[in-house]
């Protein structure tokens, strides 16, 4: 039958695309081109009345091109046929949402026997949901499975007019070939290889990737957000979220949900989600965890496309709350929306076309460029302190909490495809899926840097971050081992990682390992050293006209190879030229400046050092006070830091 073109990804951390046992009836939850999810699994007997209706509710034109002139009734030996399924001769999927079937995918092996590589294939998707890439979740599927058997090839049989399925098969990276009937010219043969190469992984790469985009943007730049649990009471979180939204000129609508509330804060309030009117993009539920899942089947039998959950009481705290967000989860997953949280802070997006802060706290975060994904809260909040008093911005601020549905590999590949995004910086308590981390992260790091602190480094705080988020522990060098695969920058503490975000983010990086050390503190160029060996990094040598320029000026008892120390009391002026002399030198490519101010102000003059055009351009400096104030700051030289 007709299929339009797809697009595939896996929400969170589990799905179809982590096969380690592809015939396994393992359900699947995957992302669609609208952004909504679908599951896929395996048929089973169970499904006869649900593939009946299915059945029933395929347009005449469907069923002529998938079955081509069978009865609108499915019964007797056609119903049987798609029933029996063994994993190897027969092999079928369904795509259902909220427990109805919306598609189906069927491989039979040819000519039936066990020793046939080759099976006969087709799927069918529900007249008003085809062009979601329902088609290819099921073709994919089915493919996977089938290699596992043997099986190499597909054949399809299908109306001539029937494009649509054919640009299924070549959207999926397969060189299909097409002939027609030799009686019959309204009938086309189309085969195929199903072995994986680089087009078909590539290909399912760009739609998980355009997928993940379409299903996190109602999360990170809705139109329309409604809060529930917005009562009339000024320190609930959910007031609080309505009165952050509007604070921070939310460019979008609000809709305060509150049954026993006319207004809040002069917003006409909702008795229930039921009651608003148009699409909501994002719902924000803030009420008591044991109501939670009634609001989030309200949410979707509204039509609401992401839940945002503030509410605490899940798995952080033990069996019950395990078993209520594994409910929640299903009930999210079921019905095609998205899900961040439990049990976090909210989601802070920057965009001046979005201006979202939904958020149960006073938080100021600045616009900037820098992704920032964390697993706490109140860690979320120290960064984003951190970050607005140094004059640090973000384009967005996610606290996931619980992760038990968008994760940091979801928010990995949206920032990959966010323009506004330059560096992605992540608080981790625990892993999900790490294989799929590691394949994203190496793939993204490539181009954007990824900069990760991860938490409960030992058993004392595995235990703690477990009754906080519910994380699970992993051995600190596994993380440490995974994170230098997948070419992630690990550091321990927020400082650290709003410095070295920052600097990515600000300096062009070096062209080669080679750094040079100039200050006036001799003590703490050496620690610098260390810390540059520490890191694999190379202390540069000097070319020799690069040191006799500085013995022109340097005090008598300046060390003038690498580190130059000019000695506590060196004048700004020879410091200047002390800088640039060694910018300028060939085999210099990074340049650290280490500084202690022995006078008040005398941090501000080596600033002001680089507000001005100079020598250097492209080579990053970075500036390590280590008298107040007490921070590292990156410039550029040539340029305003």
């Amino acid at each position: 039958m007709e299929q339009p073109r797809a697009t595939k990804t896996v929400p969170g951390d589990q799905g179809p695309h982590d096969r380690e046992n592809p015939l396994e009836a393992r359900p699947g939850d995957a992302a669609l081109r609208d952004g909504s999810t679908v599951r896929i699994r395996s048929m089973h007997a169970d499904d006869r009345n649900g593939l009946v209706a299915f059945f029933e509710a395929l347009s005449e034109d469907s069923r002529r091109r998938r079955f081509f002139n069978a009865p609108r009734h499915l019964e007797g030996p056609l119903l049987d046929h798609l029933l029996d399924v063994d994993h190897d001769i027969s092999i079928a999927l369904v795509a259902e949402r909220d427990t109805v079937i919306i598609g189906v995918g069927r491989a039979n092996r040819l000519p039936g026997t066990h020793d046939s590589t080759s099976a006969e294939v087709a799927f069918a998707v529900r007249d008003d949901l085809q062009g979601l890439g329902i088609g290819t979740l099921l073709l994919e599927g089915l493919a996977s499975r089938a290699r596992v058997v043997g099986i190499t090839r597909f054949v399809a049989v299908t109306q001539a007019d029937n494009g649509s399925m054919i640009r299924v098969f070549r959207d999926a990276g397969y060189r299909a070939t097409i002939t027609h009937e030799p009686d019959d010219a309204s009938i086309i043969d189309i085969s195929f290889a199903i072995e994986e190469d680089d087009a078909s992984r590539a290909a399912r790469r760009a739609r998980e990737r355009s997928a993940t985009g379409a299903s996190l943007r109602p999360l990170l730049h809705p139109r329309t957000v409604a809060v529930i649990g917005a009562s009339a009471k000024s320190q609930t979180p959910g007031r609080r979220v309505v009165q952050e939204l509007l604070a921070n000129g939310f460019t979008g609508t609000i809709f305060p949900v509150n049954p026993r509330a006319e207004s809040i804060e002069n917003l006409p309030a909702y008795a229930s989600i039921a009651d608003v009117t148009g699409p909501v993009d994002l719902a924000v539920i803030a009420v008591p965890a044991e109501s939670v899942i009634a609001v989030a089947r309200q949410c979707a039998d509204a039509g609401v496309r992401s839940l945002l959950v503030l509410s605490a009481g899940f798995a952080e705290t033990g069996p019950e709350g395990r078993t209520r967000q594994d409910e929640l989860v299903r009930t999210v997953r079921s019905s095609g929306m998205r899900l961040i949280g439990p049990n976090c802070l909210g989601v802070v997006t920057t965009d001046a076309h979005v201006r979202m802060h939904a958020v149960f706290t006073d938080l100021e975060v600045l616009p900037g460029t820098i992704g920032l994904m964390s697993q706490s809260g109140a860690v979320a909040i120290a960064i984003a302190g951190l970050a607005t008093e140094r004059g640090v911005g973000l384009s967005s601020l996610v606290s996931v909490g619980n992760k038990a549905d968008v994760s940091g590999n979801d928010l990995i590949e949206y920032w990959d495809q966010d323009d506004g995004t330059t560096v992605i910086a992540l608080y981790l308590e625990s892993f999900g899926n790490p294989r799929k981390f590691a394949r994203l992260a190496r793939e993204v790091s490539r181009h954007k840097p990824i900069i990760a602190i991860k938490a409960a480094r030992s058993v004392a705080g595995s235990r703690a971050a477990a009754s906080h988020t519910g994380a699970l522990m992993a051995e600190d060098s596994t993380v440490d081992a995974l994170f230098e695969q997948a070419g992630v920058l690990r550091v321990d503490e927020p400082s650290e990682l709003l410095n070295l975000a920052f600097a990515i983010d600000h300096l062009p990086l070096p062209k080669g390992r080679r750094v040079a050390i100039v200050g006036n503190a001799g003590g703490l160029a050496i620690l610098t050293a260390d810390a540059i060996a520490r890191e694999g990094l190379l202390l540069a040598d000097l070319q020799p006209q690069t040191v006799e320029a500085l013995r022109a000026f340097a005090p008598p008892n300046a060390a003038l190879s690498n580190p130059v120390d000019l000695t506590a009391n060196v004048a700004i002026g020879s410091l200047e030229e002390a800088i640039r002399l060694v910018i300028d030198d060939p085999g210099v490519d990074a340049v650290v400046v280490v500084h202690v101010s022995v006078r008040e102000g005398a941090h501000l003059e080596v600033i002001g050092l680089f507000d001005r055009p100079g020598p250097g351009v492209g080579k990053p400096v970075i500036i390590v006070f280590g008298t107040t104030p007490r921070f590292a700051r990156a410039a550029t030289p040539g340029g305003p830091d």
